[in-house]
């Protein structure tokens, strides 16, 4: 078979064409190619701006995103007036004294959550290293040494055999 595929591949693939002839059903000279071209108002294609693509620092970083904001509440408005509009269109009206800027500070951090594995990655891969430190070993001597020289998280070994 391998001879074959060399053959083949020597012939250029002859008798494998890219294109089917049965499935090319459009001439080459009826078909017709259409070329969209992005050009401004004078008649010369737009900059493409590739300059965006890199990073370049800005000294004046805190002007730059304050000038942001204030161009982001002309055009979108700002996110606390959105909820305080709400809030009265429920019949709810803000406490006295309550602004925006207090309710993020008297906001509570987010419990943070322990994440329990239960795709049993870290069993498989301490299986798979005593494995390969085993068999790698010329005798049991070796490989014991070696396996005690290896640092384990605690409490894996245990349930990874049993």
């Amino acid at each position: 078979m391998i001879e074959v595929l060399f053959h083949v591949r020597k012939e250029k693939f002859v008798s494998y064409p890219s294109i089917v002839e049965e499935l090319d059903l459009i001439e080459e000279e009826d078909q017709v190619c259409h070329l969209v071209h992005i050009i401004s108002e004078d008649d010369k294609p737009l900059d493409p701006e590739t300059g965006l693509n890199i990073f370049k620092y800005d000294p004046n970083f805190e002007e730059t995103e304050k000038q942001y904001d204030e161009i982001r509440r002309e055009i979108i408005g700002d996110a606390d007036d959105s909820d305080d509009e709400e809030g009265e269109e429920d019949g709810a009206q803000p406490a006295a004294g309550e602004d925006g800027d207090e309710a993020e500070d008297t906001a509570k951090p987010l419990v943070s959550m322990k994440i329990v594995d239960m795709t049993e990655a870290e069993q498989a891969a301490f299986r798979r290293k005593v494995y390969l430190t085993i068999q790698s070993s010329l005798d049991f001597q070796e490989a014991a040494h070696k396996l005690i020289k290896n640092i384990y998280k605690p409490g894996i070994e245990v349930s990874s055999f049993f």
